[in-house]
């Protein structure tokens, strides 16, 4: 259930992939989405069946981007005067969405919660690291960590640039929402960075669960779980090729 669940994960970001790279070029066509999301989730596999040096490469790029396009966003939207950026932030809780917006509170936990989840998978990788019961812990805490201050800069970012409504209702109406803060801010230059800095972040997502999905398949195979091919290890590449590519 957890394969089938997370490769649903991986599906969703590699259409977003996709979208994020489509629709600002005006393709519009559901057909190009599924191709360009299959040959992106081919490339990222190829990637990750080349090793583990490969695929931390290819990570610390595609995240180095998505950060890069992400702190542009905070530094250009922040500095705002509080006179213009506060008033935003009012009222706390919507009127809509249940008994004094408590329902659109926790509906907005509940994507909270979704956008949290994926970093205990960090832990997939005990088997490839040195000395993993003292760095998988510190990964783990230092990427919540970084991530929280990053989402409470964006998030006050998007909010104080459209407003609450805006920019809800700009979450509602486009795959890119941040693009309209950039617009927003009328600099088109931002709207091109977030758009690649989208890309690459649904890249390191597909390339994650790739990634943590073969070291699981890779430990029911030892367990007797699924077939014994899948637990072979490629002695050139140090890597489960056939796990990765199953």
């Amino acid at each position: 259930m957890f394969m089938l669940a997370k490769s649903a994960s991986a599906t969703t970001a590699a259409l977003s992939l996709a979208g994020y790279l489509l629709d600002p070029l005006g393709v519009d066509g559901g057909g190009w989405h599924g191709v360009v999301a299959v040959s992106g989730t081919i490339a990222i596999t190829g990637s990750v069946a080349g090793g583990i040096r490969r695929s931390n490469r290819s990570n610390a790029l595609v995240v180095g981007t998505a950060l890069l396009g992400l702190v542009l966003l905070v530094a250009t939207a922040l500095p705002v005067p509080p006179s213009d950026g506060l008033s935003r932030f009012t009222p706390l809780l919507p009127e809509r969405g249940g008994v004094g917006g408590v329902g659109a509170l926790l509906h907005g936990s509940t994507l909270t919660f979704v956008a949290y989840t994926g970093y205990g998978r960090i832990a997939t990788l005990g088997k490839v690291v040195r000395d993993p019961g003292q760095v998988i812990p510190r990964a783990i805490l230092l990427t919540v960590g970084v991530v929280t201050v990053l989402y409470l800069g964006v998030a006050a970012s998007g909010v104080g640039g459209l407003g609450a409504d805006g920019f809800g209702e700009a979450a509602e109406r486009t795959a890119a929402p941040l693009e309209r803060v950039a617009e927003a801010h009328e600099r088109p230059w931002l709207a091109w960075t977030l758009g690649a800095a989208a890309v690459a972040a649904m890249a390191g997502v597909l390339l994650n669960l790739v990634l943590g999905l073969s070291r699981v398949l890779l430990a029911m195979a030892r367990r007797g779980d699924a077939p014994d091919l899948l637990a072979r290890i490629d002695g050139e590449r140090a890597s489960p090729v056939a796990s990765v590519w199953a």
